[in-house]
């Protein structure tokens, strides 16, 4: 009898210190601007790449993601619960990782890799006040893998960063732009 109390003692502190917690449960400042993905349609399939995901300051949340033949896709929810999407930014389907970031202005600034045909960097941004992208501009031309993007906060610029692969050699770039 003891032993089964012990046993169960152990499973009910394992319990409370290691199950899942909500973002309020984590951090109780989340409250009112989290987006929870689990709460969104499901929208990665078999065949996608990690997706990326960026809360502006508004508390938007958009996630971008490769979805095999139909290309760069992403999902776009407001603070207040509405959506849009899933949609596509470039229906290509040799499209491989991307990233993603918030300026403080509130768009989401999007970069990825074509990996075959045109390849490359793309770079679209997506404005929510008419909630739509940019068309996509090649900034990069190759054959580049690995695209990172992030924002300088004090001064909004866009550093971006990829490696570029000759041979069993790669090497790293790093190219910093402003939005004007």
């Amino acid at each position: 009898y003891v032993y089964r109390c012990v046993i169960l003692f152990l499973f009910s502190v394992f319990f409370f210190f290691f199950k899942q917690k909500t973002a309020y449960e984590m951090l109780r400042s989340l409250v009112g601007s989290e987006m929870c993905i689990r709460d969104s349609p499901k929208i990665n399939q078999t065949n996608d790449k990690a997706p990326a995901v960026a809360v502006n300051r508004q508390g938007n949340m958009m996630v971008i993601y490769r979805n095999g033949s139909a290309g760069m896709m992403y999902y776009y929810k407001k603070k207040n619960g509405t959506t849009k999407g899933p949609g596509t930014i470039q229906a290509n389907p040799y499209v491989q990782w991307s990233s993603l970031v918030a300026t403080k202005d509130g768009k989401f600034h999007a970069i990825w890799n074509v990996m075959s045909g045109v390849t490359g960097i793309y770079y679209s941004v997506f404005d929510p006040a008419s909630e739509s992208w940019t068309t996509p501009s090649r900034i990069v031309a190759g054959t580049v893998e690995d695209p990172h993007i992030r924002v300088n906060p004090k001064t909004d610029e866009m550093i971006l960063c990829w490696c570029w692969q000759f041979g069993i050699n790669k090497e790293i770039y790093i190219k910093v732009m402003s939005e004007n």
